[in-house]
């Protein structure tokens, strides 16, 4: 899995490189607006020992629904294993 912090690096990089290439710079800011990090905030996530990032129960909460992926806070009782939420 990618983490975040590597695909940003990568455009980043993707952005040097590419007009030696003779490729269209545009291609590598498609991405750009898919990262929604920045409108987060503090308490909303955190960073696991692996690096990846963890939404907090708050957020979950603040976000308003279930994405049904078995999120380590899901304030909804989803179970992934039994693929439904599960009653607390």
């Amino acid at each position: 899995m990618l983490k975040l912090d590597d695909h940003l690096s990568a455009v980043t990089e993707y952005r040097k490189i590419a007009p030696a290439l003779g490729k269209n710079i545009k291609f590598a800011g498609m991405m750009d607006g898919f990262s929604k990090r920045n409108n987060l905030d503090p308490e909303d996530y955190y960073y696991n020992e692996n690096g990846y990032i963890v939404f907090t129960e708050k957020y979950l909460l603040k976000r308003g629904y279930c994405c049904q992926n078995g999120c380590k806070h899901c304030p909804y009782g989803f179970d992934k294993s039994k693929g439904r939420i599960v009653k607390k």
